[in-house]
C-alpha cells in the first residue's frame, strides 16, 4: 500500500532579504513544501499568474524553494512586496492543487 503525505497547507510569513545571497529576496514560508507543492507552485500556479498578468513575466524569473522559503532573485524587497497578493495567491494556488492531488491518491 502506498503511503500518502500528509498535506500541510503553507503561507507566507514574511519577506526578507538575502544578506547571504545579493539581489535576492527571501519569502518565508510557514513550512517546507512537500515536493508536490513545490512542482505546483513553480508550474502551473506560476505560469498562470503570469499568463493571467497577476504577475510582470520578468518577475521572479529564476525563483525557486529552498526548505521553508521562495528564493527571488533580482528583486528588491520592495518589488516584491508590491507583488505579496499575487503571491500569496499563487501560494493559495499551489495549496489547492496539491490537495487535489493527495485527494486522488487516498481513493
Amino acid at each position: 500500500m502506498q503511503t500518502v503525505t500528509p498535506y500541510i497547507e503553507i503561507k507566507i510569513d514574511k519577506i526578507e532579504r538575502d544578506d547571504a545571497t545579493p539581489n535576492a529576496v527571501l519569502v518565508r514560508l510557514s513550512a517546507a513544501p512537500t515536493p508536490e507543492w513545490i512542482e505546483f507552485f513553480l508550474g502551473q500556479a506560476w505560469i498562470l499568474a503570469v499568463r493571467y498578468r497577476r504577475i510582470p513575466q520578468d518577475f521572479g524569473q529564476g525563483a525557486h524553494v529552498e526548505g521553508d522559503r521562495i528564493v527571488i532573485p533580482n528583486a528588491s524587497r520592495e518589488a516584491v512586496e508590491r507583488q505579496r497578493e499575487p503571491l500569496g495567491d499563487i501560494v493559495e494556488e499551489a495549496n489547492r492543487l496539491t490537495a487535489e492531488y493527495y485527494g486522488r491518491l487516498r481513493r
